[in-house]
């Protein structure tokens, strides 16, 4: 929740002016309540953040987790960490990403599986290729045991869109050049979607083969 006392800065974040955001906030944050100061020290991570000033997000994001058990201050010190390459304190986050929302019992949103789409996007980003396809596993065990993917379910769910996971699986698969693991991940995760799940994901396959001319396995489970 955002503190009150900052509706001001939060405002001028939401509009997108996160220079001034930033200059508000970093000159009232020693003068805030104590209680108050890891909602500044979120803005003011988040300001930096959005400005692509990546090491001063980093610091600020440190900050606001320092004795937090709030699954989203920790995702968000793990993507500064992606962006300053600094792979095991992000790996740490992640951790206690984790272990914030089995604490909770999964009630904290935004959920697990968001923040996991958002830390493997941040990866892809940062270069670290490799490290996605075990985050996109997790993910598509989660749609498959969900089964339903019309996008209204996936938010109550806490859930990324299905359209927006297969768009990160195709950019990681093109970007490591596994035209084929993607095409099997693809199969793999069609098996147990609804009807529209199997054709978002026949789609996704039509347009890696397409793209990349990798010809998919015979008779998919979609098809």
């Amino acid at each position: 929740m955002r503190s009150t006392l900052l509706e001001t800065q939060w405002a001028l974040f939401d509009q997108g002016e996160y220079g001034q955001a930033y200059d508000q906030t970093h000159a009232l944050v020693l003068r805030l309540p104590l209680a108050e100061r890891r909602d500044a020290h979120r803005l003011l991570g988040m300001a930096r953040w959005r400005a692509g000033q990546y090491l001063e997000a980093l610091h600020w994001f440190r900050e606001a987790c320092e004795g937090s058990d709030v699954a989203d201050d920790w995702c968000h010190l793990a993507m500064a960490a992606v962006m300053n390459k600094d792979l095991q304190l992000a790996a740490e986050a992640m951790e206690q990403v984790r272990f914030c929302h089995a604490a909770s019992r999964h009630s904290q949103r935004p959920g697990l599986y968001m923040h996991l789409y958002w830390y493997a996007c941040t990866l892809l980003e940062g270069g670290q290729h490799a490290a996605v396809p075990p985050l996109l596993d997790e993910l598509a065990q989660a749609y498959r045991w969900l089964r339903q993917t019309d996008s209204a379910f996936l938010l109550a769910q806490g859930m990324p869109f299905l359209s927006s996971v297969l768009t990160l699986a195709l950019q990681c698969f093109r970007a490591q050049e596994s035209h084929a693991a993607g095409v099997a991940w693809l199969e793999a995760l069609a098996t147990g979607l609804d009807g529209a799940g199997q054709r978002q994901v026949g789609e996704a396959m039509h347009d890696l083969v397409q793209k990349d001319g990798t010809r998919p396995h015979p008779s998919p489970p979609f098809s």
